[in-house]
This record gives structure tokens, sequence and C-alpha cells, in this order.
């Protein structure tokens, strides 16, 4: 475990924040059941006027900012995984990243198809498009896409897909300290 205060000045810019399940959230536990892993959720760690935050996709929300101490404050289980990157890569991927601020979650229709065996099956028969909104993320599928990846691999694109990345590096799980003023 790694201490957030002790770590909070280390992590950058486009590094990516990995949620492990969340045993509370029926979202958290479906998505760990359907793609297998205990990573159900990623965002970007973002230093946005002198906080850490969370750029994030998230059901409900969509594309959103959000303080990671608040996250870590409620038991939110992070991992913090360092970007290997120049920081003209970085620059680009956050830049991508903020264009999408704001904009809408992506439809149940595109969670069902990337990941709904039996609908992924049909889908594909009714050919109907891996991704299915092309402006609206899921968590991965926004990471991904900021990474450069294109529509329908994004699509495809899991939590755990994310983390086992190349360019990114595991640092661990980081510690709630309990200091909500960071």
């Amino acid at each position: 475990m790694i201490d957030y205060t002790e770590a909070r000045s280390a992590i950058m810019d486009g590094d990516v924040l990995a949620f492990r399940l969340d045993r509370c959230s029926p979202v958290s536990q479906l998505i760990s059941l359907v793609t297998r892993s205990r990573v159900t959720h990623v965002g970007f760690a973002v230093w946005y006027r002198n906080r850490l935050c969370v750029l994030e996709a998230l059901e409900g929300k969509g594309v959103r900012l959000h303080p990671l101490s608040m996250l870590l404050a409620t038991g939110r289980n992070v991992d913090w995984y360092q970007l290997e990157a120049t920081e003209i890569r970085r620059r680009v991927v956050l830049t991508r990243a903020f264009t999408h601020w704001g904009k809408r979650y992506a439809s149940p229709l595109q969670f069902l198809r990337s990941w709904g065996v039996i609908t992924r099956a049909l889908c594909n028969w009714l050919r109907i498009p891996i991704d299915t909104n092309g402006d609206r993320f899921f968590c991965s599928e926004f990471i991904a896409h900021c990474f450069g990846v294109g529509g329908d691999e994004a699509a495809k694109t899991s939590p755990q897909d994310i983390i086992e990345r190349t360019d990114l590096r595991r640092r661990g799980p980081l510690k709630w300290t309990g200091d909500t003023k960071q």
C-alpha cells in the first residue's frame, strides 16, 4: 500500500487510476462478472486547480472530473498506474480527454454490445456496429480512445485491458490517510 499523502505529488497528469471491485455497487459487480476482472473502472489522474482529480466516464454522470481524495475517503480501492510517456505524449492524451469532458456516458446498448455474450452474438448477426455511440463512452473505452485506439477496438476494451498496456507501470494501491483537504 502506498500512503496517498506521500504518493500524491508523484502522480502525474495522464497516469491511470484503476478502481477495484466495489462490492456495494451492482454495476461494479456486473463488470467484474462479465470481464472476469477485479478491476471494474479506470480513469485518468489530472491535476486541476492544485487538486488531484480523476477524469472518468461514469455511468449516470458521463465524462466528469472528480477529486481523488473524495473517492478514496469513501473507501474506494484505487491502484495507481504510472504512464511511461514523454511530456508531449501526456499532453496529447489529456488534450484529447478534455475534449470529451461533459459528454454523456455510453448507452446501455453499447455496454451490452461490448460485454454481453448473447447480445454481442445477436448484434453481430444483425450487423450492428461494435461502436454504437461514437461520441459517448464507458470508462475503459474513454481511456483507450484518449490513448489513440480507434472506435471498434476502443469499444471492445475492458478496464483490465487498460491496466495491461505496456506503457503503464503499476505503482500500487493508494492508502487513504484521512485528510480531505488534499
